[in-house]
Order: C-alpha cells, then structure tokens, then sequence
C-alpha cells in the first residue's frame, strides 16, 4: 500500500532540522524562509504523484481516514475544528468541487463518530467538545501517574498543535515566532516549551554550533509560580534532557547565556 503522506512527514522532519541548525541572523531568516518554500513545493509535488496514484489504487480513502485517526491518536485531545496545519493532507474542511476525490475533514471526521471509532468528550474548562479514539477512553478513566522527565517540545510536537487548549488547559500562551519580524518576537524565533510531568514549567531557548560542538542556551524562562529548585524530581530530569539534546545534536558541550549564570551551577551536566 502506497502512503503519500510519509512525503509531507519528510518534509516536516527536513525542515526542523534546518531550522535547528541555523543561525541567529538576519541572513539566517532568510535563508530559513527559503529553505521551507523549496521544502513545501517538493512536497506538494510528491504528495500530488502519490494522490493521483492512491487514487488509482482505490485506496485514497483508506488513507484519509487513517491519517484523520492518527492525528487524534498523536494528540491525544484535539477537537474538530483545525487548520491545514493541523490536518494537513486531508482536503478541505467541505467538499470542494475542485477537489472530488475529497470527501471533506467534517464528513470524515463525522463518519468516524458515527462507527465509533472517535467518541465525544467534555473537558471541564475547556471550550467545545473533544474527539477521543475509542480505544483510548481508559485512559481518562484511569489515567497514569506521569513520568518525572522533562522533554523539549519542538514546533511540530502534536502537543503544541492547539494553542487554544494549551491556554485553557495547561494556561501557557505558545506561538512559534520563526515568521514574526524580529521586532515582534516576545521570546525568540526557535524556542522550545519545557514540559514536566503534566506541566508546561517554562521554555528553552538552545542554540547548536556544530562547528564549535556545542550547544548555546541562550534563554530560559519559568512560569510564574514555578520554582526548578523545589520542584521534586525536577532538576535530575532537567539534566537528562539536556544530555538528550546535546546526543540529539551530536556535539558533547553546553554553554550557557552570562544572564544564566544560576541555570548554569543548577544543570551543570556533561554528556
């Protein structure tokens, strides 16, 4: 079975790893908005072969419906409404008489709640209902004890798709400012949330220098009310994911920002 997705999921995968190993520059911007449009339209083009040839094959809806039920499975809590971004690949939200062999998202996802396989829940504070696979509803029912690890959310993590349910649900205000203007960025153009546990504790804000072979932190930035110190568990998991990011990188040291002089005594780590 042909799946014409993995195209745009190597595109998204190519186009992270170009962002995280340029430079903070002005030149590096552009080169950055550059570098993502000639991604997008090899993309688009191998996506749009892989269609024509799916829908040959009889297998494009085969296809749809599993890519609608693995952005629900990788998020976890999404609802029905979305841009592209977030159901990239799935057609238009209703049908669109240029596009036939599209059913719509609304038609689709409704299909798949009338069969059951995504069930409608309420979460208390939380605008709007919310799709659940349904063999995933024991998880709200017993859910478990998370995990004491920190992790770097990267711009394309399924966690951070709905900014709307991460200020309802985690109160963290998120927005990826590669393609703000420099002026406009409030945090910077490639920084990460930090979450622990079942919290979004603060944000990180790295740099890698391979040349150097090293990673920069040039930032870092705590949600009020949160104390890295007093937060059990915290500061050992915080040490792993910096190790995590300095293999991810493939360099073997960390520099920290002068302004970071009591992250730095704090995370000392080596890899």
């Amino acid at each position: 079975m042909r799946w014409w997705l993995a195209a745009v999921f190597v595109a998204i995968a190519t186009l992270t790893a170009v962002l995280i190993a340029a430079v903070s520059s002005r030149q590096a911007d552009r080169d950055l908005r550059a570098n993502a449009e000639n991604i997008a339209v090899g993309a688009s083009i191998s996506a749009r072969s892989a269609v024509e040839q799916a829908i040959a094959d009889g297998t494009l809806e085969e296809q749809l419906r599993h890519k609608m039920l693995s952005r629900y499975r990788a998020h976890g809590l999404l609802g029905g409404s979305g841009g592209g971004d977030v159901f990239n690949g799935l057609g238009p939200a209703k049908p669109d008489p240029s596009l036939p062999e599209y059913p719509g998202r609304t038609a689709l996802r409704e299909g798949l709640v009338a069969e059951g396989a995504l069930v409608p829940v309420e979460v208390e504070g939380v605008r709007g209902k919310r799709l659940v696979l349904q063999e995933e509803l024991a998880l709200l029912e017993d859910p478990p004890e998370p995990l004491p690890s920190v992790a770097f959310l990267p711009p394309f993590d399924a966690l951070v798709w709905d900014r709307a349910l991460l200020g309802s649900l985690f109160d963290f205000d998120y927005v990826w400012e590669l393609f703000h203007p420099p002026a406009r960025r409030r945090w910077g153009w490639y920084v990460l949330p930090i979450l622990f546990r079942d919290r979004l504790v603060g944000r990180i804000e790295p740099r890698i220098d391979r040349e150097a072979g090293r990673v920069h932190v040039l930032n870092v930035w705590w949600e009020d009310g949160f104390a890295p110190r007093r937060a059990e568990g915290f500061v050992d998991a915080m040490r792993d994911a910096l190790r995590a990011y300095l293999r991810f990188a493939n360099v073997t040291r960390i520099g920290w920002a002068p302004t970071l002089a009591a992250e730095k005594r704090l995370f000392l780590t080596r890899p």
